[in-house]
């Protein structure tokens, strides 16, 4: 039997786009998934939508699982309850306003058969706006992937986190056996910490070179929805990561960066904001 892969779907306002992330996951060519979708307690009808969803598609899936909650508690802790809940022995997590194509589950299953060394694998990206139109402007470091973990984890001291193709993102279950479970207390961004503690533990990161998922660049994406509150999750992660390293390899450094991201966590005034941007780049 083909393993179990857990997908999980987080959702917050989703509900103009949840239904195609959605769909895209019942039209994986794998057959053998479960879908977990776990809500941050959203205000508009989302939950609504994802339940008529369910009562549809419940078939397509090995199991289906859909959490709720009374607070809202950020994106970390979100993804959080939906990770707890995964049987399989994949673990994919995203959220509800990108789109999988169909063979993404089988190739990156078939990955992790030919290198049983991979713990954490990406796709490659195709980037669309809001119409669906290809966005030919990828920041995306590929080159990241040449690296090996030690490497890797150098680059990340120097140059702090890259952008790579995170929505595309899966990993072996034995990862969070291990390591933990995302860090809740950097609310808005969870890869970013997890990233750096895999890498700080040996593990490299894989990449299958293909276009698996199309990244969505809305307005009302989870990386766009809350700027300020994202902002000061990267400046915890500052804090809570890098800082101590940054301080034995550059003083001076260290203290500009701290200075910078001090800012960043305390400032939510647009015009405070442009002159931190243009002068802390």
């Amino acid at each position: 039997m083909n393993s179990l892969v857990s997908i999980c779907v987080i959702t917050y306002n989703s509900s103009q786009t949840v239904i195609t992330t959605l769909d895209s996951i019942k039209n994986q060519s794998y057959k053998n998934i479960e879908l977990i979708i776990s809500d941050d307690y959203s205000n508009d009808n989302t939950i609504e939508i994802v339940n008529q969803w369910i009562k549809k598609n419940t078939e397509r899936f090995s199991r289906v699982q859909f959490i709720t909650t009374n607070k809202n508690t950020g994106v970390t802790g979100n993804i959080n309850r939906a990770v707890k809940q995964c049987k399989g022995d994949f673990i994919k997590t995203f959220g509800a306003d990108d789109i999988l194509l169909p063979e993404y589950v089988s190739e990156c299953v078939n990955y992790f058969k030919k290198n049983t060394t991979a713990q954490v694998l990406f796709t490659k990206l195709k980037l669309v706006d809001k119409k669906g139109n290809e966005l030919l402007d990828n920041k995306i470091n590929y080159n990241f992937f040449n690296l090996n973990s030690k490497e890797q984890f150098k680059y990340i001291i120097k140059h702090h986190l890259p952008f790579l193709p995170t929505p595309s993102s899966i990993y072996k279950k034995e990862i969070f056996e291990k390591l933990g479970y995302f860090d809740e207390r950097i609310p808005m961004w969870e890869d970013g910490p997890m990233y750096f503690r895999l890498i700080k533990n040996g593990i490299s990161f894989h990449l299958l070179d293909k276009e698996l998922v199309l990244y969505s660049i809305l307005e009302t994406s989870l990386s766009n929805s809350v700027p300020f509150r994202h902002r000061r999750s990267i400046a915890q992660f500052f804090f809570l990561y890098l800082f101590r390293y940054e301080v034995k390899q550059n003083f001076i450094k260290a203290i500009y960066h701290c200075f910078k991201f001090f800012l960043m966590y305390f400032s939510n005034n647009k015009l405070f904001n442009y002159m931190l941007n243009t002068f802390f780049k």
